[in-house]
């Protein structure tokens, strides 16, 4: 399928009439399709086409039906042990996020440690900073651990949060206390990859991981089998995307660990995300800027 200029291009104006998109000084097309020449312009319409901005209302409801799952999936239905067991539950459970490799203050986490009390109800007292809920589990004041971040992209943020030793007194990590206590590990990504869920559920055995959304491996513009490229644009496809990431000072333009995504959240980009979307470098035209 080809597609038109016009057509893409009122399928964006449509979503931000919908107020799905946000106003063009924060998200704009017309500009960011400026950055390509004409022969490029067919690879470009399809990258925006494919492109998906989660704003902040969609984010909140995909953060609820996540942890509506996990309650669903664990507790069943309804009936008086179930309400018996969530009761317990909503007792000894507590909330945390997920950390960067060097945890700093703009990991997303945080904004979704917020959501958990704004948007699931969650007490401010049950939500903590990892090494607060590790010393929780210490004490043995809870037995149910339920991380919260927006993506799952290789599933190393969470490994290294996962493993990462914190000092209670003693250095203790989660992982260390999912093999020796009966403490339940859940995480919850807004979005998470296929490849990411495999290999946490290698690296991470004792954590169920509960998605409101997975992005398969053929939404990449770099795999085999690619949904992106219609067949008449799949050969040339990856020197397009190697010769406008170069114009836009990102090299072969994979991006973090090679994903090739096409996805924003109201609150950022995720590093997954091609850099052809989100790059600012020699003067490219961002179509979103990072937060």
């Amino acid at each position: 399928m080809k597609f038109t200029k016009e057509a893409v291009l009122e399928k964006c104006i449509g979503f931000v009439d919908a107020q799905v998109w946000p106003l063009t000084h924060q998200l704009n097309p017309i500009a960011w399709l400026s950055n390509f020449s004409e022969n490029e312009t067919d690879y470009a319409l399809c990258l925006l086409n494919s492109f998906v901005y989660y704003s902040e209302a969609m984010v909140n409801k995909m953060l609820r039906a996540a942890y509506q799952d996990l309650l669903i999936a664990e507790f069943g239905h309804a009936g008086t042990q179930a309400t018996a067991i969530l009761s317990h539950f909503d007792k000894r459970m507590c909330i945390t996020h997920v950390t960067g490799e060097l945890p700093n203050a703009t990991d997303s986490g945080h904004l979704f440690a917020r959501k958990a009390r704004q948007v699931l109800g969650v007490p401010e007292s049950k939500i903590l900073y990892p090494q607060q809920a590790i010393a929780k589990l210490a004490c043995h004041d809870v037995d149910y651990i339920i991380f919260v971040d927006d993506f799952l992209g290789s599933g190393k943020q969470f490994s290294n949060t996962w493993t990462r030793p914190y000092n209670v007194g003693m250095d203790l990590s989660f992982e260390l206390f999912s093999e020796r206590s009966g403490a339940k590990f859940y995480y919850i990504p807004l979005v998470a990859t296929e490849d990411g869920i495999e290999n946490l559920n290698e690296l991470c055995p004792h954590v169920k991981i509960c998605s409101a959304n997975v992005l398969p491996s053929r939404y990449s513009v770099f795999d085999q089998n690619t949904i992106i490229w219609p067949e008449y644009l799949k050969d040339g496809a990856s020197n397009f995307v190697k010769t406008a990431s170069e114009r836009a000072g990102y090299g072969n333009g994979e991006g973090f660990a090679g994903f090739g995504f096409q996805i924003a959240f109201s609150h950022g980009v995720p590093d997954a995300t091609l850099p052809l979307f989100w790059s600012e470098e020699n003067g490219w035209k961002p179509l979103i800027r990072r937060s």
